[in-house]
Formats: structure tokens, C-alpha cells, sequence
């Protein structure tokens, strides 16, 4: 952020200038499948945090849908400088009730990006969903992803978020208040 002395109208005032930076890898031109977002925000911190969702919703190298916004704003809260969005299934969707667990909704090359986004970074936060009976066996291929990664790669943090009836790994955009606790 750059800082600039402004004389309009007479007064002295402060100009704050910022940019953000935006990259989504979609399998190809119809964007049925977004296997990779990243958003990075110009300021001195270094900290990168990865989440893990449960399917893309809108949400590309310009738009931002709630989940997005409110885990960007959280991050730049918590002074971190990047964020990392992948998900269980690759498949662009804003309703949920016909996501199985097929190679057709989590798409061809989603692991390789789940590996890609969750290496080495400071913070990894689980946000595909409160309820363990969902989506069972998906959640348990990518807890081994992470699981399998080479200590060198491995977050530094593993968090969820948690509501006020204590259910953990609740996804943001069903959150008022965005609560991290310790994944286990």
C-alpha cells in the first residue's frame, strides 16, 4: 500500500492505493470446472493461507462470491498476504444436492491442485461442511493428500471454522462471524 499526500479543496488528505492481485485455473474455456483460485494482496506480510471447500461456486479472476469475500477480509484481519481457494469437488456450482463423489464432479486434475495450493503454506483451513456422513469418502481421499504430504510441504497450521453450537469445519458462507479453531 502506497500512501500519497492529496490537496483537494484546500485540505490535506491521505490517498490509500492497493491492489489485488487475481488467478483462477479452470479446465478450459466453458469453465465448468475451477480447480484453483489464488488472490494476493499487496502488502509487507508473507503469510499464504490455502482453504479447502466444498465445490466452486462463481467466484473467478474477477468476481467474488461471499465465501470468498468474507475469508479474503478475515486473512487481511489476520495479516496474511495470500490466499489459496481449492476444493473437494472441481465442478462450478451454486447448488449442492448433485455433488457425488465421481471423477465427474471433482474433476480430472483437482488433486494435483489440491496439492499444489496446500503445499508449504502458514495456514490451511477446512471449510467443506459440518456434516461428517457427506460426502465421506471424497473428505477422506483428500485428508490423505494432506496427510501424505512430505513433512517439508506440510501446512504450518491446520484450522476449521466453528459455530456457535460447536460444529466444526462449517463453511463461511453459512457463518456470521468466521471463528477458527484447531482441525483434528
Amino acid at each position: 500500500m502506497k500512501w500519497h499526500k492529496k490537496y483537494d479543496y484546500g485540505e490535506v488528505t491521505l490517498e490509500a492505493v492497493g491492489t489485488v492481485e487475481t488467478k483462477a485455473i479452470f479446465s478450459d474455456k466453458n469453465r465448468y470446472y475451477r480447480y484453483y483460485l489464488e488472490r494476493n494482496w499487496k502488502t509487507p506480510n508473507l503469510k499464504t493461507a490455502a482453504i479447502i471447500m466444498l465445490n466452486p461456486s462463481y467466484a473467478d479472476e474477477f468476481k467474488l462470491d461471499l465465501s470468498i469475500m468474507k475469508v479474503s477480509n478475515m486473512l487481511i484481519d489476520m495479516n496474511y498476504c495470500s490466499l489459496r481457494v481449492v476444493n473437494l469437488f472441481a465442478f462450478v456450482a451454486t447448488e449442492h444436492s448433485a455433488l457425488v463423489s465421481t471423477i465427474g464432479n471433482t474433476g480430472k486434475t483437482n488433486d494435483e491442485w489440491i496439492i499444489k495450493a496446500i503445499k508449504n503454506v502458514d495456514l490451511l483451513i477446512i471449510a467443506w461442511g459440518s456434516d461428517d456422513n457427506k460426502y465421506k469418502n471424497r473428505k477422506r481421499e483428500v485428508k490423505e493428500i494432506i496427510m501424505k504430504l512430505p513433512l517439508k510441504d506440510k501446512p504450518k497450521k491446520i484450522q476449521c471454522f466453528i459455530d456457535e453450537e460447536n460444529r466444526k469445519g462449517r463453511h463461511p458462507s453459512r457463518l456470521g462471524e468466521l471463528k477458527l479453531v484447531d482441525y483434528s
